[in-house]
């Protein structure tokens, strides 16, 4: 739902009781490509702001853990509503990670986050 090109649909996390999420480290999206490529930018578009996010690339398969990532590439924090830039500086990348850290303090109180929209771009 996050790369159909419809604002109305969206990728939706879990709701949790703590916006740093508690005792987990983070929550993932994850995005590959059908093969490698030099990344220049990735567009996330969200309807609620507030939550920080690492991306992480790697040139090939998704890991199965955050250590397989390696060092992440690019991070932003406390983003706005609406889209989000990130700079991947012609990272050689197959699959991208976008790792949230804090997340949306929601109208329930609770905390989320929504991705109605993704946009990765070569470079």
């Amino acid at each position: 739902n996050v790369v159909d090109d419809d604002p109305g649909t969206a990728w939706r996390s879990e709701n949790y009781k703590a916006a740093d999420l508690g005792a987990k480290e983070g929550v993932g999206l994850a995005l590959t490509t059908s093969a490698p490529a030099d990344l220049g930018q990735l567009d996330v578009a969200t309807p609620t702001g507030g939550w920080t996010a690492q991306i992480y690339v790697v040139d090939g398969p998704a890991p199965t853990d955050l250590a397989g990532w390696g060092a992440p590439v690019a991070s932003s924090a406390d983003v706005p509503a609406g889209t989000v830039r990130f700079a991947l500086h012609g990272q050689r990348g197959q699959a991208v990670l976008i790792w949230f850290t804090q997340l949306s303090t929601m109208e329930n109180g609770s905390h989320a986050v929504v991705v109605s929209d993704i946009a990765l771009r070569s470079s």
